[in-house]
């Protein structure tokens, strides 16, 4: 499972969850408007910028759309 952190108005996010949506791959949509959400990226990653993906499993986090979706084609087995 991964956790997204994302942006509605961010069409590098759109990609990253576009590629989710259509290889079913599943995930947690964590938008940073939300304050809760937003705090937890700048935790974990250390600046608020957005795609951040972390996979639960792994612990990997990364930002990045491209680095993301190779990511989740090696991982997934897509």
């Amino acid at each position: 499972m991964y956790d997204l952190y994302y942006s509605e108005t961010c069409p590098y996010c759109r990609k990253v969850i576009n590629y989710f949506e259509e290889n079913n791959i599943k995930f947690n949509p964590k938008e940073i408007n939300n304050p809760s959400y937003y705090d937890e990226l700048l935790k974990i990653g250390g600046k608020a910028q957005v795609p951040f993906v972390v996979d639960i499993k792994s612990g990997v986090s990364m930002y990045e759309s491209d680095d993301i979706i190779d990511y989740l084609k090696k991982n997934n087995k897509v």
